[in-house]
């Protein structure tokens, strides 16, 4: 038989149940807190992880406005950068001893494609262009000291030639961006003209891309049926195109047929889902809710005829690519996919 007086516990056994679940109650608040650390950690990781990302992408773009601007090597390039802590805006130098041409770059990546660049950030460009020239080296950093027997070999030479370049993943400039550029191009040639402006933005990178990727030009024979002609003020040709014979086109060319338009295609928009809709269901009024394709070519020479009359034409064309229309195109490629 036990007694009430038996069961209780002892003191001893009260305090180490009491320091076992204060201990519990540790481990878990510990755990807690290593699971906030960590979560904390991660985001500061992820930002960290983004800012070094978006520095890359930044350097990448000066690097590669001097490789089309300058025809500098992929090695000059790189090791023209001068982008980082204490850059005084500037981000790459590169001299052109040949030309007697120092490249000055300033590079800003912005993620949605569109807009500009700070003005704030094109002041501190400008500013640090000024710091440069007046031989104020203790502004930057130890990337542009490592240049200085460069840069002070290129402004000795009295036939220098200064191009500032912006590189952007933008579209253009404001009147704010604008009036910096004006200012600063105004004070460096007040006694003579010696710098110069290049505004290298996303379109610039789009037809450099293309320039280096196009490669031989695309030769094509074109059907057209109920064609007709304009001679003035250019020679062009129009007409209904088989819908098969874009797509076939598309697929012997790819992106190459879209060389000289920048949208491209762009996917199923809202837009190109209807057009597939109008293939789809209705495409005998594909040809009225459509606008149609204009093709550039380098020369077009009609072939001689198959059919009387302009029934159906036949063209030789050469350097062609589609100007307008990448969205019907990619619609129509979309459609013989499916099928």
């Amino acid at each position: 038989m036990v007694s009430d007086a038996d069961a209780r516990p002892s003191f001893l056994e009260h305090e180490w149940r009491e320091l076992a679940n204060f201990t519990n109650e540790k481990r878990r608040n510990s755990r807690h807190s290593l699971i906030r650390e960590i979560r904390v950690e991660d985001r500061h990781l992820l930002c960290a992880t983004t800012e070094i990302t978006k520095n890359f992408y930044s350097r990448a773009l000066a690097a590669y406005a001097l490789h089309i601007n300058a025809s500098a090597s992929i090695e000059e390039s790189a090791n023209a950068i001068t982008d980082g802590y204490n850059d005084n805006g500037i981000d790459a130098i590169f001299y052109d001893n040949q030309q007697n041409l120092l490249y000055l770059v300033q590079s800003k990546m912005i993620d949605e494609g569109a807009g500009e660049p700070d003005t704030g950030e094109m002041g501190k460009f400008s500013n640090g262009i000024t710091d440069l020239i007046e031989e104020k080296y203790d502004r930057f950093n130890e990337k542009l000291q490592k240049k200085l027997p460069v840069i002070k070999d290129a402004f000795s030479d009295s036939q220098i030639k200064l191009n500032i370049i912006l590189s952007y993943t933008g579209k253009g400039f404001g009147i704010h961006n604008q009036r910096v550029i004006n200012d600063l191009i105004a004070f460096l040639n007040e006694s003579t003209e010696w710098a110069f402006f290049s505004d290298f933005n996303l379109r610039s990178m789009h037809d450099s891309l293309n320039t280096i990727l196009a490669g031989k030009p695309i030769e094509s024979e074109i059907s057209l049926s109920n064609w007709g002609t304009i001679d003035e003020p250019f020679v062009a040709y129009y007409g209904q195109i088989s819908a098969y014979d874009l797509a076939f086109l598309w697929k012997n060319n790819r992106k190459k047929l879209f060389a000289e338009n920048i949208r491209n295609f762009i996917g199923l928009s809202d837009i190109n889902s209807g057009i597939l809709r109008t293939i789809e269901n209705e495409p005998e009024n594909f040809i009225y809710f459509n606008n149609g394709v204009t093709i550039l070519s380098r020369s077009i020479k009609p072939l001689p005829a198959r059919t009387v009359g302009k029934t159906t034409g036949l063209f030789d064309c050469k350097g062609l690519s589609i100007i307008n229309g990448a969205q019907t195109v990619g619609s129509l490629v979309q459609q013989q996919i499916r099928i």
